[in-house]
């Protein structure tokens, strides 16, 4: 099967050793064996290829599942414990390390719930639709800018990035690789990721680097590009609605900024709601960024990108 799936994807078949369990009829023996597989052209490493059912998301015990947890548990052993609808992580802590065998209890109950295989038709949180539709896009919208050698080349390649992105997302559909069924956003990371899609077709053309998710020593930036030393620049993207996402701007931005000595840095804000809150941030985004800009002595851009479902044309 292997074979096929290579030549399909016109990928080389190389001989690789692999480490691989023997069942016998009294144990499993490890050995390594020699097998025919499909190389990776980059690493010369082997793919291994995994069935779809196989793959879903890692567990992970949060503060708000065993929270949902304690308080089920309480109001069925305590009719009149006070439902609180709205607690901080700080008090879900506090409550948690007051009840050790509470949470001992929750982690097996979690431990043994059924796997559910990721729906990759749906990909609820966007891991790989992006990667294709990206590619696709920068093939049919080739961008052609003179090689970054001065640093205002070097910014207008980041800019045009970010105007492509904005196109994709505004006018060609892209939106809808950030909503979840239509009617619930996906996470930030899934427009990170296909920002890092638009963008990684267009810096291999430029000869700049583009890191994602790179840690500075103070958090992960969302993104760093890189001609040389001189000519570097930070980009964070963020979901206008999310409650963090000032501080994403005076805080967190400037912070990785100053880590890695940069002095370039966008601010990409995704708007994915109607209503007063996202219009009146909107008209705030500009002046908060110039006042952040002059009391941190940084030179700061920003966009906004409208990620609201569109209608079709064919309804308008």
């Amino acid at each position: 099967m292997t074979d096929r799936i290579a030549d399909r994807h016109h990928i080389p078949l190389r001989e690789h050793d692999i480490f691989a369990g023997d069942f016998d009829t009294d144990r499993l023996r490890w050995s390594t064996a020699p097998l025919q597989l499909p190389t990776n052209p980059f690493t010369g490493g082997p793919f291994l290829f995994v069935p779809r059912r196989f793959l879903r998301d890692l567990p992970v015990l949060n503060a708000k599942d065993w929270w949902d947890f304690f308080e089920n548990e309480m109001l069925r052993e305590d009719v009149n414990y006070e439902l609180l609808r709205h607690v901080d992580k700080k008090t879900i802590i506090d409550t948690a390390r007051a009840h050790p065998e509470m949470v001992r209890q929750w982690t097996v109950i979690a431990e043994g719930k059924d796997a559910q295989a990721y729906d990759f038709g749906r990909d609820p949180k966007g891991v790989w639709q992006w990667d294709q539709a990206a590619s696709s896009f920068a093939q049919a919208n080739p961008l052609t800018l003179p090689a970054a050698k001065s640093l205002d080349e070097f910014l207008e390649v980041i800019a045009a990035i970010i105007r492509r992105y904005k196109l994709y997302i505004e006018e060609q559909g892209g939106w809808f690789l950030l909503w979840d069924r239509h009617d619930h956003d996906k996470v930030e990371h899934a427009a990170q990721l296909l920002f890092r899609g638009i963008a990684q077709n267009y810096c291999q053309a430029n000869n700049i680097s583009l890191d994602a998710e790179v840690n500075l020593g103070r958090g992960p930036v969302d993104f760093k590009f890189s001609n040389g030393f001189v000519q570097r620049a930070h980009l964070e993207v963020k979901k206008m609605h999310n409650g963090k996402f000032w501080n994403g701007l005076e805080a967190q931005l400037p912070s990785y900024m100053k880590s890695d000595e940069v002095q370039h840095g966008w601010f990409v804000a995704i708007r994915y709601r109607d209503g007063k809150l996202a219009e009146e941030r909107v008209k705030e985004l500009p002046v908060r960024v110039a006042a952040v800009a002059e009391r941190k002595g940084l030179k700061l851009h920003y966009a906004v990108i409208d990620a609201r479902p569109k209608e079709s044309a064919s309804k308008l």
